[in-house]
């Protein structure tokens, strides 16, 4: 489905993998669904913060993630942002399971933060056909190969 941004995310050290897709509509998360073959945490872990962040804005969208993952971390979080995602609370207590965890949630937060620039285009109804194609080309031939580049270099 074209108005779907999808993402790739596997832990090398166990089974987990996801396909995630995410629709964003006027910088609200309108759906997010999966598919792949993953462990109990991991899948568990996906379908509630998926219920969690439907009718989110990127931004509180962000936040929640930004939390969880602080939880997970056995950081500082605020608890009232994440509801039932604090039953993973005591997960640190499992190093090998932080990344079962953490694996779906995060591979929405690399949609909605590394896909700003596309993000943006999309939600743009103003924009002309013309002007959206150009933007386009822009993104896939300059910008994606860009960032390709320094995150696989850092």
């Amino acid at each position: 489905d074209n108005d779907y941004i999808t993402i790739e995310k596997s832990n090398p050290s166990c089974i987990d993998h996801f396909t995630i897709e995410i629709k964003i509509n006027n910088n609200v998360v309108e759906d997010i669904r999966f598919d792949g073959e993953a462990c109990a945490i991991s899948t568990s872990a996906l379908s509630i913060s998926i219920s969690k962040l439907i009718g989110k804005t990127k931004e509180e969208a962000l936040s929640i993630i930004d939390n969880y993952n602080k939880m997970i971390l056995n950081e500082e979080y605020d608890s009232s942002l994440l509801e039932e995602l604090n039953i993973y609370k005591d997960i640190s207590k499992q190093p090998a399971r932080v990344k079962c965890a953490t694996i779906g949630i995060n591979g929405i937060k690399d949609i909605l933060e590394k896909n700003k620039f596309l993000l943006n285009l999309l939600n743009k109804k103003e924009n002309n056909i013309i002007f959206s194609f150009f933007n386009l080309l822009t993104y896939f031939f300059v910008i994606n190969p860009l960032q390709k580049y320094f995150f696989c270099h850092l």
